[in-house]
């Protein structure tokens, strides 16, 4: 290494297994879905291996150390995104490259103009300061004050700068390695016109990548990572009010004359005006509550208490809450309510009515323009109820659970012959303000529409 230059400094990632069969078969293993068949290795490169395992090793010193084929073997490591690399100057840490999984593009040419990514993003974890980005298989965890000076430079479309404590080799040598796993693009490439990207913005694709296995090493799926350290949410929201809830009148349990599912399938669309001469009955809203969204067993799944009900929910969690805001029902007063699906009743909710008409108003807004619907259906999360179990996919998967509740209030409101409208923008905000719950711990995810319908 010369004096203007980088070192660097390579061990295997953490939690990496090195297993070697009788007949002398090397095979890398991380997990359950990560694997690397790497073959039969000569005495040196497994003491290579087990270094690298044990610690962290300058490349320059163990390409010296345990010669010919080292080169070969440390690029195969490096492309099977085994390997992390610490970029070091004058025994200051400037950067740590994590991998996320392989990676076998070959370093281009360096860039005319570098631009670092609008995907990329900056976060603290742990006690460090990580870039990242939802197109980039790995993870760069900044140690050094003037890497952000060169980052913060390339945010614009000016040339890299060379902060004082460092040298041109040394930002070339950043950037480029930057560049190699896609955190830094050419300007001109960065701005060419392309759908692809650009139909993407920054946060979705980052919910997209993240709430998925694949791009990224963060706990996922079923950990329970929460036993032990917190108790699971009850099944059942803590009432708003016992004692001024109003019961709903329940379905005579008698099959309802009406279409046949095929044709409520068929006749399934959105209704965005309701009929005023005509408004919606507590009978028909109860119905509708119990129909599409009652609970119908109460069980127990290890640590959590679960629920079946009319729409599929992961793990039977049924972590959304709803609320009608009645506007105009016969027989119900207006105003805010939680529905009780477990005692299928309404508990008034003391909220802010400011707030509460503006939640009216953009929903009618957003589906058009149009009158306000009889009751507007603010659909909530109680996120510690997935998130307790779930990491990574929680919300998403709260989303799902979304999708098919909403499904679910359209065919029994087509059925019914009423109203329905489902709204695809929302402001959580403004359910906070109206409601003083912690949008940390409950919010609104989504919104529907109902009323009665014209004939």
């Amino acid at each position: 290494m010369s004096e203007g230059n980088c070192a660097r400094h390579l061990r295997l990632r953490p939690a990496v297994f090195v297993a070697t069969g009788a007949d002398g078969q090397v095979a890398l293993l991380r997990g359950a879905g990560w694997g690397e068949h790497i073959g039969v290795l000569s005495a040196g490169q497994r003491e290579l291996l087990g270094e690298l395992a044990a610690d962290e090793h300058p490349e320059a010193a163990l390409l010296d150390r345990f010669g010919p084929g080292t080169a070969a073997l440390l690029d195969r490591l490096r492309a099977g995104g085994w390997l992390t690399a610490r970029l070091s100057f004058r025994n200051r840490s400037l950067i740590t490259v994590r991998p996320l999984g392989p990676h076998l593009e070959p370093r281009a040419a360096p860039l005319r103009a570098p631009r670092l990514s609008r995907f990329a993003l900056m976060r603290r974890a742990g006690d460090e300061l990580v870039l990242e980005s939802p197109r980039c298989r790995a993870s760069v965890e900044i140690h050094d004050l003037d890497v952000l000076t060169v980052l913060h430079r390339m945010a614009g479309s000016a040339e890299p700068c060379v902060p004082a404590g460092l040298t041109a080799g040394v930002v070339a040598e950043l950037v480029g390695e930057l560049a190699w796993y896609g955190f830094v693009r050419d300007a001109e490439e960065d701005m060419r016109a392309d759908l692809t990207t650009e139909q993407w913005s920054p946060h979705e694709l980052w919910f997209h990548a993240r709430s998925r296995a694949g791009y990224h090493d963060e706990p996922f799926g079923l950990t329970r990572w929460a036993d032990g350290r917190h108790a699971p949410l009850p099944a059942r929201r803590a009432p708003w009010a016992v004692e001024a809830a109003l019961p709903l009148p329940v379905p005579d349990g008698a099959e309802r004359a009406g279409m046949p599912f095929a044709a409520v399938l068929e006749a399934r669309r959105s209704v965005r005006e309701p009929d005023d001469e005509h408004p919606l009955t507590v009978a028909q809203l109860g119905e509708f509550l119990h129909q599409a969204a009652g609970v119908r067993r109460v069980l127990r799944d290890d640590r959590n208490e679960v629920s079946l009900r009319p729409s599929p929910s992961g793990g039977a969690l049924h972590g959304l809450e709803i609320y009608p805001v009645v506007t105009q029902v016969t027989g119900l007063a207006s105003g805010m309510y939680h529905y009780d699906p477990f005692g299928h009743r309404l508990e008034p909710v003391p909220a802010a009515e400011p707030a509460v008409r503006q939640l009216v108003w953009r929903a009618a807004e957003a589906a058009g323009g149009g009158r306000s619907p009889h009751v507007l259906l603010v659909c909530t999360a109680r996120f510690g109820r997935v998130m307790w179990k779930y990491q990574s996919m929680a919300y998403a998967l709260i989303l799902k659970d979304l999708g098919a509740l909403l499904q679910t209030m359209y065919l029994v409101a087509t059925a019914m012959n009423l109203a329905p409208c489902a709204i695809g923008t929302g402001d959580s905000d403004l359910f906070a303000q109206a409601t003083a719950l912690n949008p940390l711990e409950e919010a609104s995810v989504g919104e529907f529409m109902l009323s009665s319908r014209t004939t």
